[in-house]
């Protein structure tokens, strides 16, 4: 990406945005590449931080929308999985497809391109982008058949998503953190913060073994998981 010339940048961004764009795709359209390398490190820091404690469960969700799409395709056809992505979307069989929408209808013929189908968990309504180079993308938010199952209430509510799913891998047996970090599916120094506050609440306890740390759950963390199974 940081190899991306200045021209392709911003043809880019005038396909994704217009001139009301927030503040850093402005500073991209007006600098180019130069100021590519903040925002890669912006969106590091973000995955680090927001989706790495989750990422095991938001992959597995998007891949079971992945194959919800392939089998819709293989029984009913195209048509019926764009249709069911959002009412406003039909494809027809010479290549076309169709988005509704406030004024005119917006037709792409996808010429041979192809069309790729990007599930997102943040999105609450379709967006079509048609580039003249590469193939037609549909961003759609995921289904609610495939979303991930939610933690108990009770613990949701209380600890979040991230640490109840390190409570409970806590609970499976006295664990290192390098070892709780592999069964959540994170590196080790993002599982540090999660320890850090399941101990302050008193739901785990910390004791030294050489050069690591294990963690055991308290009778008070017992106590929260019998009330949340």
């Amino acid at each position: 990406m940081l190899t991306a010339d200045d021209d392709r940048i911003r043809a880019e961004l005038d396909h994704c945005y217009d001139r009301t764009a927030p503040p850093v795709v402005q500073r991209l359209r007006d600098e180019g590449a130069r100021a590519l390398r903040p925002v890669m490190n912006a969106a590091a820091a973000l995955y680090r931080e927001c989706l790495a404690p989750d990422w095991r469960v938001l992959r597995r969700t998007l891949d079971a929308q992945v194959r919800c799409h392939a089998q819709t395709v293989a029984t009913d056809g195209p048509a019926a999985m764009l249709s069911r992505l959002h009412p406003r979307l039909s494809w027809h069989d010479a290549g076309t497809l169709t988005v509704e929408r406030p004024g005119p209808v917006v037709r792409h013929r996808l010429a041979g391109r192809g069309l790729q189908l990007h599930p997102n968990l943040f999105l609450d309504k379709c967006a079509v982008l048609h580039p003249p180079d590469r193939p037609t993308a549909v961003l759609h938010p995921v289904t609610p058949a495939v979303r991930p199952d939610a933690a108990p209430d009770g613990l949701l509510a209380l600890l979040g998503p991230a640490r109840t799913r390190a409570l409970q891998a806590v609970a499976q047996g006295p664990c290192t953190t390098t070892e709780l970090a592999a069964a959540l599916g994170i590196a080790a120094p993002s599982a540090s913060p999660h320890t850090n506050a399941l101990r302050a609440a008193g739901l785990i306890t910390t004791t030294r073994q050489g050069r690591q740390v294990q963690h055991a759950l308290t009778p008070l963390g017992h106590a929260l998981l019998d009330a949340n199974p």
